[in-house]
């Protein structure tokens, strides 16, 4: 088995290679772009461990169909000796999503003791196998016969995350929504947003599987009731993960964000994600300390009396201070004779007690020195 380093050197050109075949921001971009940084300090000796695991996403487009699908690829530590992960992240039917993920195995228990990466191998093997994304016409028919039958209030929902980057709960959010049908999206970052449209019942059920993970924080922001509509009324054509993020950064683009609601006429959603916590977190005003030219004038009369009773303080606390600590130095022989007046007829050897040492007269030292 090859070291870790080398697997992830092996990962890293891969990604390369991946990037400049596919060379637009539209068609490939990182998943992760702390994590590129962190394997190439790992490669160099740099770090000792990996936290993060590298991956991006590509978009495909398959011509003989007319159909554009979106990838992403997940590589584990030990890729390209361990499989690679790979998530569908278009919204399809089930029987699409039933056929590529067999067919996805199959491809994949094939390099089980592949030494090289094959991630390009893989791509093409999907441009040769475009069928894999098209509906039977019977499949076709059931399902919407079923949709009529069974679709009857339609409602949007909006939701809050304190934040969104763990790779298993995004892959989930996707997959979910994939899974039920249901349109939207999810922006990962801080705060984490998503938004999921459909059939009521589906849109409960993933909002009971979203609230048994854990979470820091997750609410619902609004609840739009959108009623008995047709699929083309909705505003979202399939369930995508967004990712608006500025040059060399991780942040998300707030800006292009709101720019994005605004295409879909939704911008009132964004007060209520960020508006409200702004606002939240503005400081109270400062009241008005300021004095009025009377007020001002009447301080400066009434403060006279108080700057003279200052003073009278301080100096009273200075003589007081003069009379404890430097009259007596002053005034050696005074205090002297006082002290020789105080204790004349005493002798120490005879009060002084036994084991200790014999009283000296502390004026001593200065005829000493």
């Amino acid at each position: 088995m090859n070291s870790i380093r080398s697997c992830i050197e092996q990962q890293l050109n891969e990604m390369e290679l991946l990037h400049c075949c596919y060379p637009s921001a539209d068609e490939f971009h990182f998943d992760d772009i702390e994590a590129i940084t962190d394997a190439k300090q790992f490669i160099d000796e740099k770090r000792d461990y990996l936290q993060r695991n590298l991956g991006f996403i590509i978009k495909l487009r398959l011509n003989d169909i007319n159909t554009t699908i979106e990838l992403q690829f997940i590589y584990p530590l030990h890729y390209p000796e361990s499989p690679v992960d790979i998530h569908l992240r278009t919204y399809l039917s089930r029987e699409c999503y039933e056929k590529f993920n067999e067919s996805v195995k199959s491809f994949l228990n094939n390099k089980t003791s592949s030494q090289e990466p094959y991630v390009m191998e893989f791509l093409s093997w999907i441009q040769d196998n475009q069928t894999l994304f098209l509906v039977s016409n019977d499949t076709t028919a059931k399902l919407t016969n079923e949709q009529i039958i069974t679709k009857k209030n339609f409602t949007r929902l909006w939701i809050y995350s304190h934040h969104i980057y763990n790779i298993d709960k995004r892959r989930n959010i996707i997959n979910w929504a994939h899974e039920l049908h249901l349109s939207g999206f999810s922006m990962p970052g801080k705060p984490g947003i998503i938004c999921v449209e459909g059939q009521e019942s589906d849109v409960d059920e993933y909002w009971a599987r979203l609230r048994s993970l854990t979470w820091k924080k997750l609410q619902i922001k609004e609840n739009e009731s959108l009623g008995d509509i047709e699929d083309n009324r909705l505003c979202f054509n399939q369930f995508q993960e967004l990712a608006f993020l500025h040059d060399n950064h991780t942040k998300q683009d707030l800006g292009q964000f709101y720019q994005y609601l605004q295409d879909k006429q939704l911008e009132r959603i964004f007060v209520f994600f960020f508006m409200n916590q702004q606002q939240t977190n503005k400081r109270l005003p400062r009241p008005d300390l300021r004095i009025s030219p009377s007020q001002w004038s009447a301080a400066q009369k009434g403060g006279t009396s108080s700057r003279v009773a200052i003073v009278a303080t301080v100096t009273a606390v200075i003589g007081g201070l003069s009379l404890v600590f430097l009259y007596p130095y002053m005034n050696i022989e005074q205090f002297r004779s006082v002290q020789k007046a105080n204790r004349a007829g005493i002798h120490a050897e005879d009060v002084q007690p036994t084991g200790l040492p014999i009283w000296r007269d502390p004026f001593d030292r200065k005829k000493s020195a």
